[in-house]
């Protein structure tokens, strides 16, 4: 498998240019000697899936400017003795050609603070083009999954059980009307798994949560996977956004797409609403902190919030010209609607109640 590894030295982020490394599985042993080779406090490594890596080298071109920069750059807290620098440049040059091949089979792993292992899948459901994602703490084996989808929730279950995972919750970012959700079947295969929705979502689940609450997994008592909850209505005025901060990420439902946000026109939605949850929200969150969405329609799979700041067609406006901007769209009836709306009100069961 490949990752990306971000080295962090005295708790700061190396340069944007260099701080995206990719190794193969070969290569692990030679990247980890190289790195503990340099001079300075090396802390810890943050392993990220080629996905990403992808996304970002492509738009910084990494792999034309990492050689340059370590060489240019005086201040670069690093020494690169010369075999390391043709190292490095020849893991770049021959593992990008055979990245893509991988980017749809890579899961992400992290060490937090105390070097306890998380997981996160990214899973895809193309008719919806709904991304669900699946987060453990691999010592408990405890999970929780957002945004499942009905559809593909024999795909999902079968990697929570050849993972050997606990599944604690199954989380709904909103009451979505364009597809059912996978919330109750899971409920079904996993007897100890909880439903989890917005307080204000007016739809049926176990657990209620309000903003400014928290979610957690793993052990309470040492290092659990939490995430923070923040009310982000607009799309629907039960839309949630759940913060990530030990890994600088946020899940961001419909609320706030790549490039675009949910549309306002149907589900007490409201674009003045909406304006106002992703300015206080999330583009309050730090500008390096990862936005994974509920759907993407052009094949991107994450942002930051300094890129949707600075480069999202709609929210770079006014208050006056994004509620301009989502009162024209003129959007078509979404197509599952009529049946989805009414089973996501019921956990996605109404047909077995």
């Amino acid at each position: 498998m490949a990752y990306i590894t971000l080295l962090i030295t005295n708790n700061q982020l190396l340069p944007e240019t260099l701080r995206i490394w990719l190794f193969s599985s070969q290569a692990c042993e030679s990247m980890f000697r190289t790195a503990r080779s340099m001079s300075g406090t090396f802390s810890s490594v943050v392993n990220f899936s080629v996905t990403e890596f992808l996304r970002r080298a492509e738009k910084l071109s990494v792999l034309q400017t990492i050689k340059s920069e370590v060489e240019s750059n005086p201040d670069f807290p690093f020494h690169f003795p010369s075999h390391h620098k043709q190292e490095i440049e020849r893991i770049v040059q021959h593992e990008f050609a055979d990245a893509r091949e991988l980017v749809a089979s890579l899961n992400i792993t992290i060490l937090n603070k105390v070097g306890n292992p998380i997981a996160m899948d990214e899973l895809f459901e193309n008719q919806s083009s709904t991304y669900t994602y699946l987060l453990a703490d691999s010592t408990t084996k405890e999970a929780l999954i957002i945004d499942p989808v009905i559809d593909t929730v024999e795909r999902d279950a079968k990697l929570i059980q050849q993972l050997g995972l606990n599944l604690r919750y199954a989380v709904n970012t909103h009451v979505h009307a364009d597809h059912i959700t996978g919330s109750g079947k899971l409920k079904a295969l996993f007897p100890g798994c909880q439903s989890v929705l917005s307080n204000l979502s007016g739809a049926k689940a176990d657990i209620y949560l309000k903003d400014g609450e928290f979610i957690k997994i793993g052990e309470s008592g040492r290092t659990p996977l939490a995430l923070e909850c923040r009310a982000t209505p607009g799309h629907t005025n039960g839309c949630m956004s759940f913060v990530w901060h030990d890994y600088g990420a946020v899940f961001t439902g419909d609320a706030l797409l790549i490039r675009g946000c949910g549309r306002t026109d149907f589900q007490q939605g409201s674009a003045d609403s909406l304006f106002t949850s992703i300015h206080s929200k999330l583009f309050s969150l730090p500008d390096h902190y990862l936005v994974y969405p509920a759907h993407d329609y052009t094949g991107q799979t994450c942002s930051s919030i300094l890129e949707e700041k600075t480069l999202n067609p709609r929210l770079t406006k006014s208050r006056e010209e994004f509620i301009q901007i989502m009162a024209n769209l003129n959007l078509s009836y979404p197509k599952q609607i009529d049946k989805a709306l009414p089973a996501n009100l019921v956990c996605g069961l109404q047909g077995d109640l």
